[in-house]
């Protein structure tokens, strides 16, 4: 086996134009398969693509930089095809929005101008359920974040529901403490 990061086993059998399929339970199971994987296809100059139904670019690339792999300033995520359409509407009870679908490049604008909108609107905290969001950009947390720093204490933008992928995401890049920002421990 090649050397990989930490000394965990790597699949280093695999040749240049073969492929790989790897089952697993649980993310504690895949991680360092993967965190090998990628860094021995990018130590041979190999070009890695990782296909996933579940795992958003930024959480990978966050993955990988904690097991030690840097994935590099030419690491790109694929295209997104079949974009899902950003919906957004007004929540009252709790008052705030909430998004379904998409946000990255294309929906950005409307996305900020409605949270901005729903942060002047309101008097109190802001909630956002984002458990119909299947997709943020980095660019789309940020606006989270920015939108949560301009908020007068003691109001908040409270993100919902706790179990959402934009709340592991925020976690991981260790926005979660950010000014103004309330990350919901019960679902809507």
């Amino acid at each position: 086996m090649m050397g990989s990061p930490q000394g965990l086993p790597s699949p280093g059998w695999i040749g240049p134009g073969e492929h790989l399929c790897l089952a697993f339970d649980h993310d504690e199971e895949r991680e360092p398969v993967l965190a090998a994987f990628v860094s021995d296809g990018l130590a041979q100059g190999d070009q890695v693509i990782y296909h996933t139904d579940v795992t958003h670019p930024a959480v990978l690339t966050g993955l990988l930089r904690g097991w030690g792999v840097d994935p590099g300033r030419g690491a790109v995520p694929a295209p997104r095809s079949g974009a899902e359409p950003l919906r957004v509407r007004p929540t009252s009870d709790p008052c705030g929005l909430r998004v379904e679908g998409e946000v990255g490049t294309v929906t950005l604008p409307m996305f900020t101008a409605a949270l901005r909108e729903a942060a002047a609107r309101e008097a109190g905290d802001v909630h956002l359920d984002v458990s119909g969001l299947v997709f943020i950009d980095l660019a789309g947390l940020r606006t989270i974040v920015d939108v949560a720093g301009g908020l007068a204490a003691p109001r908040s933008l409270v993100l919902s529901p706790a179990s959402s992928h934009v709340h592991h995401l925020i976690t991981m890049i260790g926005w979660d403490s950010a000014p103004g920002l309330r990350l919901s421990e019960n679902d809507l």
